[in-house]
């Protein structure tokens, strides 16, 4: 799944009256395992989301997960078609990713962009 995709589905699935502008996530990405499979991830422009993209060979794929502030908390998103299995492993991790842990991988996304 290329960026322009990611682009075009954050547009759709983050809810757009909290943001002023077209929210992009391009920024990385940075490789993590979630679920014993690697994943692609990438922060967004407002640097306090992130989607996960099932990277190549990972059994998910093509799946990807939104990670994205509502109501004072982190929700986790999945769309694709991948294996059940793999994505149901990845899930239950991001699910458990705190609000550090989550400022962490966009900052390691932000410096592998530069």
């Amino acid at each position: 799944m290329n960026i322009a995709k990611i682009h075009i589905l954050l547009l759709l699935l983050i809810p757009s009256a909290s943001y002023s502008a077209p929210l992009e996530c391009n920024v990385g990405p940075i490789q993590k395992s979630y679920g014993g499979n690697t994943w692609d991830v990438y922060a967004c422009s407002d640097k306090k989301n992130i989607v996960v993209v099932s990277a190549p060979g990972n059994p998910a794929m093509p799946f990807y997960f939104t990670i994205f502030i509502k109501n004072g908390g982190y929700v986790v998103n999945g769309e694709g078609t991948g294996t059940k299995s793999a994505t149901k492993s990845a899930y239950e991790e991001l699910s458990k990713l705190t609000a550090e842990e989550i400022q962490s991988i966009i900052s390691q996304a932000i410096n592998v962009g530069k």
